[in-house]
């Protein structure tokens, strides 16, 4: 990566914040590299400024091989972390960037930002799963008219749609950022797992499906809640006389 300021983590609130350079892909992997050495994350935060997303994307003959190497593997990756990834988006998101967004679980974005889920505008197909995630995100209408009408998507119209978490401020993002990772790293940790867990696998469960396993996640939770056989005193062990 560019500097090791672009990754941090934050010790005492628990959460890593990668700020993402150009290339992306290039900066993510080296990111979500280091964080697999890190065993108490709680949440995520990854940025993405105006400059970066600025940067040009791969040539059209490229684009295939840069999808299998880099796009696919890299949102494979985000939406398996077990805790909740933040992004913030402080500009116009394409391609790569786009899929990056949609792949976590919260984006915040300033009223400057846009969104365009194709790698070249008006001339090639969506990737990174966009075409799979966005109709289960706004709907197939939607999400339709977006990917065949549209250009670009507003970040004010992102989050009017409920694709987006927030739009706020420029100056106003990183703290908005910020203050949502303090808070998911404030959280019960395995609680918030299960609900990521439990939404993703609502996209493809139908209703009974997901009635068991959020019975199924309940008694997981519940048993972590119990101390360990071995440490309750037994008769005659501590326990009762």
């Amino acid at each position: 990566m560019n500097d090791e300021a672009d990754f941090r983590f934050e010790s005492d609130a628990r959460y890593a914040v990668l700020t993402l350079r150009a290339p992306v892909a290039e900066s993510l992997r080296d990111g979500l590299a280091r964080l697999a050495a890190l065993t108490d994350v709680r949440t995520l935060l990854l940025v993405l400024s105006a400059e970066t997303l600025a940067a040009p994307g791969p040539a059209a003959q490229a684009l295939p091989d840069a999808l299998d190497r880099d796009c696919h593997p890299l949102v494979l990756q985000l939406r398996a972390l077990p805790y909740p990834v933040i992004c913030a988006v402080g500009g116009y998101a394409t391609g790569l960037a786009a899929g990056i967004a949609l792949a976590c679980d919260v984006v915040v974005a300033t009223h400057r930002a846009a969104f365009n889920f194709s790698f070249r505008e008006g001339t090639t197909l969506p990737g990174c799963g966009s075409t799979w995630l966005l109709p289960r995100m706004v709907g197939m209408t939607r999400a339709l008219g977006m990917l065949l009408l549209r250009d670009k998507l507003t970040a004010d119209e992102a989050e009017r749609y409920g694709l987006i978490w927030a739009c706020v401020a420029d100056d106003r993002l990183l703290d908005e950022g910020h203050g949502i990772a303090r808070y998911f790293a404030s959280q019960p940790s395995r609680a918030l797992a299960a609900v990521k867990r439990a939404l993703q696998a609502a996209a493809d469960n139908d209703f009974d499906a997901q009635l068991h396993l959020e019975a199924a996640m309940h008694r997981e939770l519940a048993n972590d809640r119990q101390p360990a056989t071995a440490d309750r005193p037994r008769d005659g062990a501590g326990g009762r006389p």
